[in-house]
């Protein structure tokens, strides 16, 4: 026993099968006379559908009451009419779970027509079912095929003749064809005609005939064997004893890691050191493990993030409001000459406005990031959006001598966003081009159908972003340095369009390898409104 775990394969169950042979075995050898009793078991557990037309004669004069329906366990069945209305039902249960639209899916006993499904891998690699309809001969066994549909994963039909009414199969319909009533039950149907020339379907539900099934059943047909307990009791003493003490070993490396994981000790624990069975636990525990540590350097990151930000929020505060100090001092202690007062007043006024702007952008930054910040999204054409919005900036990108270049397709591409808030972003990206480029950079802007997403490019061939910014470009004040001196923006721009498309359920990133001629590329996804 002890080597069952010191294989290169560590395996709780080859232990448990090596046991459970020897069990068998030794069951087998007392309690082979009583066979008989097991096997009468067998057959009440597992019926077919034979057993129920041994009755043919109350099929026939549609006395189906007449029909023992607590004979065999756990089963029942249904009568239907021609024109699929119940007649007779064993269980109230099965009346409602098959009905007369489902008669033409379930496999017929003895017609020889029957559904045989396949599963098939399709061509974007993806597993598929291939089901066709058959009919056998009896008299030579030959079959014909009647029809074909292909599957996907989903019951989607992808094409074939079966099922022109539908375009997808319901998990029900796909078991039906399968034979299966649910995971434990099959069902089966049998058409015929009564005494009186009416036709009849009789729909069978019975047992699977499964390994689980069958053990159940034995088990159960076990406990007549009242003498046999006590040899029963010793094996399962053995058994217990044996399974108890090498799990015990086996799981003794998971057991140490927790313990040194309560010391706050690195866990070390080699996965090879234990059965099969526990990897996946043990794998997750050490998933765990680098999922907290990773979580404490990213809350000692954030904090240092914090910090970065207050010093950045100080200085870009500070800045407009010690040149408004300044210049407002010169004016008290009247050292500005006449000719020079305008011009200190406009560079008041001026830096005044940039305090303002940088505190309505941290404003809305800090709003953006409440829990309860919500958009109101509504159904909007996003090729339509995008060219009122390129037709509304036009002029002030060819005064700055910028050059547009869109490509929106004339189809209709729906998504729900809001059109106030979306309109930021598409701002805070086009202001970026116009604000940090020289004259002559141009613009493009694209909107592509992929599938149930839009994507919407927004680029430029222009000086492009440094190395040194691209991987936190959409961090809060993240600006080139020339930027943050003089005045030129917030540092705010990036981070509130990517949250305000990521309120849209969308996202923002930067593409690390634009195509020839573009030096910065930003690509919006967006999922696109079910059609329907």
């Amino acid at each position: 026993m002890k080597r069952m775990f010191k294989g290169k394969k560590r395996s709780i169950v080859r232990f448990c099968i090596f046991n459970f042979v020897f069990y068998s075995v030794i069951v087998l050898l007392l309690f082979l006379v009583l066979n008989s009793l097991v096997i009468q078991k067998l057959n009440r557990t597992f019926p077919s559908i034979n057993n129920i037309l041994e009755y043919r004669a109350e099929l026939e004069n549609d006395d189906f009451s007449s029909i023992p329906k607590n004979e065999y366990e756990n089963c029942g069945f249904l009568v239907f009419d021609i024109e699929g209305n119940l007649l007779f039902t064993t269980d109230e249960d099965l009346s409602e779970s098959v009905t007369g639209d489902d008669i033409w899916l379930i496999n017929s006993y003895d017609s020889g027509t029957h559904y045989q499904v396949s599963q098939v891998e399709l061509n974007d690699g993806s597993m598929g079912y291939f089901v066709t309809l058959n009919f056998r001969d009896k008299s030579d066994g030959t079959e014909e095929l009647l029809g074909f549909s292909l599957l996907d994963g989903n019951y989607n039909i992808i094409y074939g003749d079966l099922f022109e009414n539908s375009e997808k199969l319901t998990y029900k319909e796909f078991e039906f064809i399968n034979g299966n009533y649910n995971e434990k039950k099959e069902v089966v149907k049998y058409d015929y005609y009564n005494s009186q020339s009416d036709y009849r379907t009789l729909v069978f539900v019975s047992n699977l005939f499964t390994e689980q099934a069958y053990g159940e059943a034995v088990s159960q047909a076990n406990l007549i064997w009242i003498a046999a307990f006590p040899v029963l009791g010793i094996c399962i003493a053995i058994q217990v004893f044996l399974f108890r003490r090498d799990i015990k070993r086996s799981i003794m490396p998971i057991e140490k890691a927790i313990t040194a994981y309560g010391e706050q000790k690195d866990p070390d624990l080699n996965l090879e050191d234990i059965p099969s069975e526990f990897k996946n636990t043990a794998s997750k525990f050490l998933e765990m493990h680098k999922n907290l540590e990773q979580e404490k350097e990213e809350k000692e990151e954030a904090y240092g993030e914090i910090r970065r930000l207050m010093t950045d929020i100080s200085h870009d505060i500070k800045t407009p409001i010690t040149v408004i100090q300044g210049y407002a001092q010169a004016f008290l202690n009247g050292k500005i000459p006449d000719e020079e007062r305008e011009k200190y007043a406009e560079m008041i006024y001026r830096k005044s406005n940039d305090a303002v702007k940088l505190m309505e952008s941290l404003f809305e930054y800090i709003r953006m990031e409440h829990p309860q910040y919500s958009v109101s999204l509504s159904d909007v054409d996003i090729c339509e959006y995008t060219r009122e919005y390129l037709a509304e900036r036009y002029e002030e990108i060819l005064n700055k001598e910028f050059e547009l270049e869109p490509d929106i397709p004339e189809e209709k591409i729906v998504c729900r966003i809001d059109e106030l808030l979306f309109a930021r972003v598409y701002d805070n990206l086009v202001n970026n081009i116009l604000r940090y480029n020289p004259p002559g950079t141009c613009i493009y802007f694209s909107v592509k159908n992929s599938e149930n997403k839009v994507l919407i490019e927004v680029g430029d061939n222009g000086k492009g972003i440094p190395e040194n910014l691209r991987d936190k470009i959409f961090r809060p004040y993240v600006t080139e340095n020339s930027a943050r001196t003089g005045g030129g923006g917030t540092g705010l721009g990036l981070s509130i369009a990517k949250k305000i498309t990521e309120l849209h359920g969308g996202n923002i990133t930067l593409q690390e390898k634009p195509p020839k001629g573009i030096k910065t590329l930003f690509t919006i996804e967006l999922n696109q409104k079910e059609k329907g």
